[in-house]
């Protein structure tokens, strides 16, 4: 993907008219039923791990040299973030000083891409904020992964975040 991080205008479909996220029709992939498992609990342990402020889980989902980069729509960009410590303190930074429950919803989960080492899958997001008084939706974003094989483990070498809206 040729990604552009000037501030793309927010319309219908805006992430592929700006070329920052690719819907391919589903593949399957025969044998690979394990790979296709580990990928998605990859990501799905992600949203995990944030909000249960579980940064040493997070992190062991980064490859050491990994970036996590992004855009708001009709705002800017967000990052880069480089490197599997800079992106979990990063994070931490930001959700330790939260008092609310954050849910990071991962839905709509697709192996865009799948290789014998490597790996593209993207996903959207569906993020809730919860107090004591209400549960009230924050953002949706859609993110797109690339990944690695590291041993028996799938590991993020980027993430793109495509947010909808600031937050």
């Amino acid at each position: 993907m040729n990604v552009d991080l000037a501030v793309p205008a927010f319309s219908y479909g805006w992430g592929t008219t700006y070329d920052l996220v690719d819907v391919v029709p589903p593949v399957v992939h025969p044998g690979r039923a394990d790979d296709v498992l580990a990928i998605h609990a990859s990501i799905t342990t992600y949203g995990l791990a944030v909000d249960q402020k579980r940064f040493d889980v997070m992190r062991a989902l980064f490859a050491e040299q990994a970036e996590f980069s992004g855009v708001i729509a009709s705002v800017g960009p967000v990052g880069p973030v480089q490197g599997a410590d800079a992106i979990t303190t990063w994070m931490q930074d930001y959700m330790v000083v939260r008092t609310d429950q954050m849910r990071h919803v991962l839905s709509n989960i697709v192996l865009t891409e799948l290789g014998d080492e490597t790996a593209t899958a993207v996903a959207y997001l569906t993020l809730l904020s919860s107090t004591t008084e209400a549960t009230v939706l924050v953002a949706s974003a859609f993110y797109r992964f690339t990944l690695t094989r590291h041993g028996g483990a799938w590991k993020f070498d980027t993430v793109f975040a495509g947010f909808d809206k600031a937050f």
